[in-house]
């Protein structure tokens, strides 16, 4: 599956992120993050948001371990 280097940059609502990194994602993740977008809603808003509802519900387990 081809891969896409995508740029994740600064924003300043998004409190944690300062240095600009770059990552390599698929085409179709890429388009899965698109249909997940809100209007005026960029990138590092979405993986910010998505890392704080794992964070939050505690889904950062080992694999294989259950509660």
């Amino acid at each position: 599956m081809p891969r896409r280097r995508r740029e994740l940059g600064t924003t300043a609502d998004v409190p944690g992120i300062g240095m600009t990194h770059t990552i390599e994602i698929s085409d179709e993740l890429r388009d899965r993050l698109d249909l997940q977008l809100e209007e005026d809603e960029t990138y590092e808003e979405l993986i910010a948001e998505l890392l704080a509802m794992y964070e939050t519900e505690g889904t950062f387990l080992q694999e294989g371990y259950s509660e």
